[in-house]
């Protein structure tokens, strides 16, 4: 078996020398079961050490089979022919074969029992490239737990600069440092980002390429068409969903939005500024800012936190009157609930302070709830945080902004339109988002896209697998064609 050009080996290595292998008798090397024990990450691929359980011999490891004469080369300057047992070195032996699956049994022999191998793979991360946006895929933590787990870690210089993780931090937990996102993406299997790929990126996509970060692809048809072009495997942080419907890893930073967007429509209510210059929670004998947060999700729910803690009059809309009457019970009363509809929204936003924008449509483009008429009846100086920009928005007068320049006036209303508000805090969602995330990132560095056959969670989040789109939420937002999940994995 002889590797095609570019493929990484996987490697055997044991303690028996030749003459053990050589002079054990065929009855005892049958009888011997190989069992995978552990791992450690070498430059070849990966360093398997195989336990005889058989006759384990003070904890040393040992292999007494040796794979038939032609079965395997060995791409090694020390080899220049076919294995078998005469050409051993004399002080234990490797042996290599081509690993391309993340998992694969290979037989050694008639009469000889298989050899499970479990495949390192390559995971890095590289420094995010959106305009102010300081998180990194992968904290110092996180890498040191896949390289514990027998992975190899490639991270890129500064990644991790902005949230306060260093260099030296990242080598002291066995990542390699390499000079570029080029470099990284050319040479790991799973790319673990933050945000989506920007077109500047777009050279890092290639086929086979397993991508992990949030992707919003909805209102984003080129970068859509870029991964399906590329045939670059994606799968989406926003989607992937647990059995009971929760989305774990879209929780964490929701939580750090919902709270930002109350302290940032404080802020921007404020003078010097546009805003009309009002205290949120006002004191005795002045009136609290009034404010509407539409949507009862994670978001809506840690902004009506902040927003009542600081003393604002809150009112609440959503569809799913369910979760409206558990957030008025935890708030004990101090907000008010309604029903979303047209009429509700016109009532309620006329002449409020503050509109928080707190829709969730997993997958797809947010629904555009708010019409410039209902934007205009807030009047000059009243603020809009629309966190759910990253779909789109839910007025017509949203569009996207940077933490460099987060506002803008119209309507003569200031709007808070930053896709990716949880950036601002790099080291509290870094440290969220890895939490949530290595999980699922330790299940495909373990088994690749085999991963998505056995869990459901993951199996919800993919995008594009091998250049089709398994998304349907994207596939009706964009009217591309739609290929199930189960037809698109290998």
């Amino acid at each position: 078996m002889i590797a095609a050009a570019g493929e990484r080996y996987t490697t055997l290595c044991n303690t028996v020398r030749p003459h053990e292998a050589a002079s054990a008798p065929p009855h005892r090397r049958s009888a011997l079961r190989h069992r995978f024990l552990s791992s450690s990450v070498v430059k070849t691929g990966v360093k398997l050490l195989l336990d005889n359980e058989a006759a384990p011999r003070r904890g040393r490891f040992r292999i007494w089979k040796v794979v038939p004469e032609g079965r395997f080369e060995l791409p090694t300057p020390r080899f220049s022919a076919a294995c078998s047992t005469p050409e051993l070195p004399r002080h234990g032996f490797s042996f290599y074969w081509l690993a391309s699956d993340a998992r694969k049994e290979l037989q050694t022999g008639p009469g000889t029992d298989r050899i499970k191998v479990s495949q390192a793979m390559r995971v890095g991360t590289i420094r995010e490239t959106k305009i102010e946006e300081y998180r990194v895929g992968l904290s110092v933590a996180g890498a040191r737990a896949l390289v514990g787990a027998g992975h190899e870690v490639l991270v890129e210089r500064c990644a991790g600069e902005g949230a306060g993780f260093a260099d030296a931090d990242y080598e002291a937990a066995g990542a390699q440092l390499r000079d570029g996102p080029g470099d990284v993406a050319a040479n790991v299997d799973l790319l673990v980002k933050v945000k989506e790929i920007l077109p500047p990126e777009f050279p890092l996509l290639r086929p086979g390429l397993l991508l992990f970060t949030f992707l919003h692809l909805a209102p984003l048809p080129e970068l859509t068409r870029e991964l399906m072009s590329s045939r670059t495997n994606s799968i989406a942080y926003e989607l992937v969903r647990s059995t009971d419907g929760r989305l774990p890893l879209l929780i964490p930073m929701s939580l750090v939005a919902g709270r930002m967007a109350g302290e940032v429509a404080s802020q921007h209510l404020k003078k010097p500024g546009p805003g009309r210059g009002k205290l949120l929670g006002g004191i005795p004998g002045t009136t609290p800012a009034r404010v509407l947060v539409v949507g009862s999700g994670n978001v809506g729910a840690a902004a009506s936190d902040v927003l009542t803690a600081l003393g604002a009059t809150v009112t609440v809309t959503s569809r799913d009157a369910v979760k409206l009457a558990r957030l008025e019970e935890r708030l004990e009363g101090r907000i008010t609930t309604r029903v979303t509809s047209p009429a509700a929204l016109r009532e309620e936003l006329e002449s409020a302070d503050i509109l928080i924008g707190a829709v969730l449509e997993p997958g797809g483009i947010a629904p555009k709830l708010i019409s410039r008429e209902m934007v205009r009846s807030m009047g000059v100086g009243a603020v809009i945080v629309d966190v759910c920009i990253d779909q789109g928005g839910i007025c017509e007068t949203s569009r996207p902004t940077t933490h460099t320049e987060p506002v803008y006036v119209e309507e003569g209303v200031v709007h808070y339109c930053v896709p990716n508000m949880p950036g601002a805090v790099p080291r509290t969602s870094t440290e969220a988002l890895t939490g949530a995330t290595l999980p699922y990132v330790l299940k495909l560095a373990e088994r690749g896209l085999d991963a998505l056959k056995r869990d459901e969670a993951l199996a919800a989040g993919a995008s594009t697998i091998d250049g089709r789109l398994v998304c349907e939420a994207v596939s009706t937002a964009q009217g591309l064609d739609y290929t199930p999940l189960a037809e698109a994995l290998p």
